[in-house]
Order: C-alpha cells, then structure tokens, then sequence
C-alpha cells in the first residue's frame, strides 16, 4: 500500500508522530516473530527496517521516476549497502500487534559516500555507495540523481530538508 493510503488508515497522534516521513508503512506481527518470551524476536526488527528502507527506495522510483533504481536495488550498479543498524528498543511488541514504521534520510548525515535513513519506531541505519562490479565503496555523486531525488521526495515533509541548499 502506498504511504498516501497508509497514512489515511492511521490514528491521529500516530499520523502527527509521523508527519515528516515521506515513506510510511504498516506491518502486522506475525506469530512465530516472537522468542521464548513472547516479544518480536531481535533479528525480526531488522527485517521491519529492512521493509521500511525498500519501501522507501520503490517509493522514490515510482513517485518521482527513477528507472535505474531496480538495477540499483539489485545491485547490478552502484548503489547503497548497508554499513551500520542502531536498534532503540522503546517497548516489547508482540503478537498481534501491528507496527506503523516511518523512514527519512537524515539531512545532516549526507556525506560524500554515505547518509543515514531514520526508521522511527525500530532504528536507524547508515548507507554507504558501492559498486557491486568492483566491489568498492564510492561517492554518491556516481548514484547519478539520487540526492537529488531524495531532497525532492523529503522536501514535501521535512524542516530540515527545506533548509538544506548544499545538494
């Protein structure tokens, strides 16, 4: 479901909580997510952020039109690999519950070869540039348009993008 119709779905204080995530998505918990103690088991919460950072990528390749970005998200070109997850645990989740997870980059973590993307609810992640041909790690000025992209799709809902004139 596109973030416009999840965010239609969502209670008010969840949608103002929310309000400067341009990709938004809801995943229900499934029964056998849980350990011994009957809490979403850990390595569960990186497959929520996992979700959250692909819906993102499809959002920003159908939303704003990038026909590379298929090829980039099966790494036949350069594009972002996963460098580092920082997990805040607020609450146990559970069985049945279902999870509303928001995901942003972080204006102020644009590097030349890397940006964080803030998972509100689960965690935050930092994204390094990488060619898979080479197997090295590169500037993201080779991601031709992406921080381009990126500001445009972030621009409708972050202050700080708004702001932010040195892309």
């Amino acid at each position: 479901m596109p973030s416009s119709e999840t965010r239609k779905t969502l209670p008010p204080k969840v949608a103002t909580l929310l309000q400067e995530y341009p990709t938004v998505i809801t995943l229900p918990v499934q029964w056998g997510e849980q350990d011994l103690n009957q809490h979403v088991n850990n390595v569960v919460y990186l497959r929520y952020f996992e979700s959250g950072r692909m819906a993102y990528f499809n959002d920003l390749a159908n939303c704003l039109g990038m026909p590379d970005m298929k090829a980039m998200l099966e790494g036949k070109t350069v594009g972002t690999v996963l460098s580092k997850v920082v997990l805040d645990y607020r609450r146990p989740v559970a069985y049945p519950d279902t999870l509303t997870i928001g995901i942003k980059v972080d204006a102020n973590s644009v590097r030349s070869d890397r940006f964080d993307q803030v998972c509100r609810i689960v965690s935050r992640a930092t994204l390094v540039c990488f060619d898979h041909q080479t197997q090295r790690k590169v500037d993201l000025n080779q991601l031709e348009g992406l921080l381009e992209v990126i500001q445009q799709w972030e621009k409708g809902t972050s202050p700080v993008w708004n702001a932010a004139s040195k892309l």
